[in-house]
């Protein structure tokens, strides 16, 4: 149910089979699982625009995350309760909770060594951070994201975190840099065959060389 719940946007459905859930999972005394019926019922919220019942949600999962007696466990969960916040905080233009809520995450990642989640956290306050205006900040983060995907031989987030990188790069006015990272991620595309990816990159590319004038 779930599922069909997110494709088609029955939130309110989807709220109440959470909240059946958290029910269950409480009888059973997972706590883990309260937390992440938790999280999943907060995004809901947030996706029928009431954020503040998203953000009380949350909160409420604090006392649940901390009956996880395993430590990685509820280390990890928090984790994932503190990307849905920032998200929460995201689309309510709250730029600077926002970023404080993914520094304290990949804080948490780091910690545990979950590599694959900290370069999508790396990535994401990257995005933020250039929208804000802050760009060497930005950089540092998309690139500590591209280390991290190579390190694990990520290629598809690879190519991802090239093409962000290459954006920041153009708006700093670094286009020889930018023209490198385009080009590296549009021979990762090729590589593993993402056309999606490619077609982005190759767009990207193709603006770059025109604002250089060589169309």
């Amino acid at each position: 149910l779930q599922p069909l719940f997110e494709q088609y946007g029955y939130w309110q459905k989807a709220i109440t089979l959470m909240a059946r859930f958290q029910s269950l999972a409480k009888q059973f005394e997972d706590w883990n699982a309260v937390v992440r019926y938790k999280m999943h019922e907060a995004r809901y919220w947030s996706f029928a625009e009431e954020f503040k019942r998203a953000e009380a949600i949350l909160d409420s999962a604090q006392t649940a995350l901390q009956k996880i007696e395993d430590l990685d466990t509820r280390k990890r969960r928090e984790a994932k309760v503190l990307n849905v916040l920032a998200g929460v905080f995201q689309k309510q233009g709250k730029k600077e909770e926002a970023i404080q809520t993914f520094r304290d995450e990949i804080l948490i990642e780091e910690e545990i060594g979950d590599d694959r989640s900290l370069a999508i956290v790396c990535n994401r306050l990257g995005k933020l951070l250039q929208s804000q205006g802050k760009l060497e900040e930005a950089q540092q983060f998309f690139e500590q994201g591209i280390l991290i995907n190579e390190a694990i031989n990520d290629l598809f987030s690879l190519s991802i975190g090239l093409n962000c990188l290459g954006g920041l790069l153009q708006e700093q006015g670094k286009l020889g840099e930018a023209q490198q990272a385009f080009e590296r991620e549009i021979g990762i595309a090729e590589a593993i065959n993402d056309q999606s990816q490619l077609a982005i990159g190759l767009n990207c590319l193709r603006g770059l060389l025109q604002q250089q004038g060589k169309s």
